[in-house]
């Protein structure tokens, strides 16, 4: 019997074509014959990247990667319009730091770690010249943060620059292991510090796949309450900024035999996702209760003492009233350009 398949190219303007075709259809004596093949899937299980080479190679499929993910359509149905009052004890800031520009990510924290991302704003310029970091230091001003965590993985000199004039901002470093804590506790930070056996900047170590971990668990809360995370109607909210969010996925493979985790990225740019996390690391290193108290912004150097003066008003609305006040050009993820 002749079966007879017609198949539509998917590029018909393309000069040559490709097909793709199992393992599994080998003519006999060509190939791999049925009990090659089941010793060679059965070898596989024991090493994931085997397993992926047998699937693209031998069986002519796509390996797709199963694992803990969140779908950044999901995250879109979160975005809210603000009230002008939030229950905000604390803005903290997480800074990534690319060749190009700078990009950060503002929150604000209330009791139980519930979260409100107050903006998300890119510094257009070379980070190897003062200017961007100069706007960077007038961005976290203007926005009341009171702990900044800035990624020195890139331009590592202006980093340490920058954090050792502000005491309250942090040069972090990420590292990978699902074990590794988000930041330290607070007895093997110390330990760490007195055993510092050479003079510098201070890096402070950040487990970036617990923080991951972290965030996505949150991101699928569904109930407003302690660790929701909340997005404002803003359009530096857009559709670019949630896929960068969810651009990583959780997967366990195989190393012989025993199973572990690894973070893989699924798409080309995760910088939302990565200023995220540092804020988040930022809200712990500040070590301030989130009991709903307001808290000030912090000056660029040590201040006199101030004299007693009326109660501030609450972080969030500080924050608005500066953002209202303050005109300054903004770029959101999608190139919209921001008043």
């Amino acid at each position: 019997m002749t079966c007879i398949a017609f198949r539509i190219p998917q590029h018909p303007g393309r000069p040559v074509r490709g097909y793709q075709l199992s393992g599994l259809y080998s003519p006999l004596g060509l190939g791999f014959s049925w009990p090659e093949l089941w010793k060679k899937w059965k070898e596989a299980h024991d090493d994931t990247a085997n397993l992926k080479r047998f699937i693209n190679t031998t069986l002519g499929e796509c390996w797709e990667e199963i694992g803990d993910s969140i779908e950044d359509i999901a995250l879109i149905s979160r975005l809210e319009n603000y009230p002008e009052n939030l229950p905000i004890a604390l803005i903290t800031a997480g800074v990534d730091v690319q060749k190009d520009r700078l990009e950060v990510t503002l929150v604000g924290w209330g009791m139980g770690e519930e979260a409100w991302v107050l903006d998300h704003v890119i510094l257009q310029g070379d980070t190897a010249q003062p200017e961007v970091w100069a706007e960077l230091g007038e961005t976290l001003a203007s926005a009341n943060v009171h702990t900044a965590a800035i990624d020195s993985g890139y331009n590592t000199d202006h980093v340490y620059a920058f954090t050792a004039k502000r005491r309250w901002a942090f040069a972090i470093k990420g590292v990978s292991g699902t074990n590794r804590p988000l930041i330290e506790d607070e007895k093997k930070r110390r330990q760490r510090l007195r055993n510092r056996t050479k003079r510098g900047a201070h890096v402070e170590p950040v487990g970036v796949d617990q923080g991951k971990a972290l965030l996505y668990s949150r991101l699928k809360l569904t109930e407003v309450g302690p660790g929701y995370i909340h997005f404002t109607n803003d359009p530096a909210f857009d559709d670019e900024y949630f896929a960068q969010l969810a651009a990583e996925k959780l997967v366990t493979k195989v190393r012989g035999t025993r199973p572990f985790q690894e973070w893989i990225q699924m798409r080309p740019r995760n910088e939302a996702l990565d200023c995220m996390v540092y804020a988040t690391a930022a809200m712990r290193l500040s070590k301030k209760p989130l009991d709903g108290s307001p808290v000030s912004c912090r000056e660029e150097k040590p201040q006199p003492k101030p004299q007693p003066q009326a109660p501030q008003q609450p972080a969030a609305v500080i924050y608005a009233q500066k953002k209202a006040a303050v005109s300054r050009g903004r770029i959101s993820l999608s190139g919209l350009r921001r008043g």
